[in-house]
């Protein structure tokens, strides 16, 4: 990858640094250290320091299952909740692509964690595996964009039959109240419990290989989120499209038919529906990978379908350049279909 501007950016008040805010913390003069290592500017100790570093990763590589690597230039990026940029890899090297128009002296951002999960859980995951409190503007709900949009990735759905209102807690939180009916609900933590126990048992399952009871427990998951969450929790959208991708995948072809498919169909357009709500025009190419397995399961399960999934996968491919490189594997993938849907028969 390209190397990094290591120069200052211009001040800007819109957009807190609140990374760079932890002067005192020791994790963060370590990453400052690291910065001027990589701008050949730091001191001999810093030389110890990386050889340690290289010793510690090889003894992880031979001791673990999992990989390791080490990208100094990357790691020098800094999280942001609304990334520009997005990181992808290619066999063992990293790319850096920008999700969209950057400014000439504009930081560098990518996310460090799931872009759809509301902004209690990025914290909790920012503030335990790297140290900092994120006060970015979507998590300080700053613009009528995300303000919107955040209570709904973690708002509950009305108990009222037909109603899509989102249900507000009252100041004691022993009931919800739906602003759009009035309905009034009391209010549990047995839903997320139950959730938690059925992903649980899925992922148990999965690493089983017992993909029917893998699939069975994430069906009772999403059930779950379905009769208790607003459609665009985020539970919603990420579960939906997890089972969907169990459903379709390899290990389960065995096993699907015509009303797993069916689901399966279902769920995409759920979960697709909930990303472009969630990422609009400025997130958009991390759609992408979304609307191209929509597309592949319509082409496999409802032949019926073909123009839904020849337009779909025309909408992944420009979605796909963007944060994989017009000569990744998966953008050929997704040509190749594009050919296959065009061939008249």
């Amino acid at each position: 990858m390209r190397p990094i501007s290591t120069r200052t950016p211009p001040s800007n008040p819109a957009v807190p640094r609140h990374e760079c805010s932890r002067a005192a913390d020791p994790w963060c003069c370590q990453q400052q250290r690291c910065r001027r290592y990589i701008a050949f500017d730091a001191p001999p100790a810093l030389d110890v320091c990386a050889a340690q570093l290289q010793r510690v990763y090889r003894l992880l590589a031979r001791a673990s299952a999992h990989w390791h690597w080490l990208f100094p230039v990357a790691a020098a990026l800094n999280h942001a909740c609304v990334p520009n940029c997005v990181a992808t890899f290619r066999g063992r090297e990293l790319h850096l692509r920008a999700l969209r128009p950057i400014s000439p002296g504009d930081e560098l951002t990518i996310a460090y964690t799931e872009v759809v999960a509301p902004t209690r859980a990025r914290r909790l995951e920012l503030a335990t595996s790297y140290f900092f409190h994120c006060d970015c503007l979507r998590c300080m709900g700053s613009g009528s964009c995300w303000a919107k949009k955040e209570p709904l990735l973690e708002g509950l759905g009305c108990s009222q039959s037909g109603c899509a209102g989102r249900l507000e807690p009252a100041i004691d939180g022993a009931v919800n109240t739906c602003p759009t009916c009035l309905t009034v609900t009391e209010c549990n933590d047995v839903t997320p419990r139950l959730v938690q126990r059925a992903i649980q048992a899925a992922d148990d399952a999965e690493r089983r290989k017992d993909v029917p009871k893998a699939i069975a427990s994430r069906q009772r998951a999403y059930a779950l989120t379905q009769a208790s969450y607003h459609k665009y929790h985020a539970d919603n959208i990420a579960g939906a499209e997890t089972l969907a991708n169990l459903i379709m995948s390899a290990e389960n072809a065995r096993f699907r038919d015509a009303a797993q498919n069916s689901l399966a169909l279902a769920l995409y357009a759920s979960a697709l529906e909930g990303l472009r709500w969630l990422y609009g025009p400025e997130l958009a190419p991390l759609r992408g990978l979304t609307t191209l397995k929509y597309a592949q399961a319509l082409h496999l399960a409802d032949p019926r379908a073909k123009d839904e999934a020849l337009r779909l996968v025309q909408e992944a491919c420009p979605l796909l350049a963007t944060t994989h490189g017009d000569d990744s594997a998966v953008v050929a993938t997704a040509i190749a279909l594009l050919h296959e849907l065009q061939r008249v028969e």
